[in-house]
């Protein structure tokens, strides 16, 4: 047992001898613990493993441009998310080739575009980013089909359009 020291506050003391318990723990929980266990908890879904959806949310799965918070580049009623900068970039100088408007391109991620999909809005994507939204639209269940980009294109379409007409 550790004796508290002379001229030491007790609350310091008490602290000290928490902190020393804290890390003894802790050594232990890490020389104990089997390999490969996280290093915290992550809530399991049995169907889909561990912690699925956060994961799939957060995946950047192309890039939009907009003018002004209220004005999103749309074709008709379909806003169009694109594989990378580059590719919006080249569409922005189709539509405006004097850059009139000064668009801002921004990546947008799986969970932004479900959350838009379920409130009813469409979304027009390129070969590259419907490669990156379809399997985990399929993992969430979505109804969503395979795209055939080549026969697209030789129809003069570039976009594929998804929108979901209810959950």
């Amino acid at each position: 047992m550790l004796a508290q020291p002379t001229g030491l506050p007790r609350r310091s003391f008490q602290m000290f001898v928490k902190g020393r318990i804290l890390r003894i723990f802790r050594m232990l929980w890490l020389v104990t613990r089997p390999a490969g266990e996280a290093w915290r908890y992550k809530p399991i879904d049995k169907q889909r493993g561990l912690n699925h959806m956060a994961d799939c949310s957060r995946k950047v799965i192309g890039y939009f441009a907009f003018a002004s918070p209220t004005e999103v580049v749309c074709t008709g009623d379909t806003c169009i998310i694109s594989g990378s900068v580059r590719a919006m970039k080249a569409f922005l100088l189709e539509i405006d080739p004097d850059g009139q408007k000064g668009h801002t391109v921004k990546k947008t991620t799986f969970g932004e575009i479900l959350r838009g999909l379920k409130l009813g809005a469409a979304y027009g994507f390129d070969e590259e980013s419907y490669k990156k939204f379809y399997p985990l639209a399929r993992k969430e269940g979505l109804p969503v089909s395979e795209a055939d980009f080549v026969e697209m294109k030789s129809k003069g379409f570039r976009f594929f359009t998804v929108q979901l007409k209810s959950l």
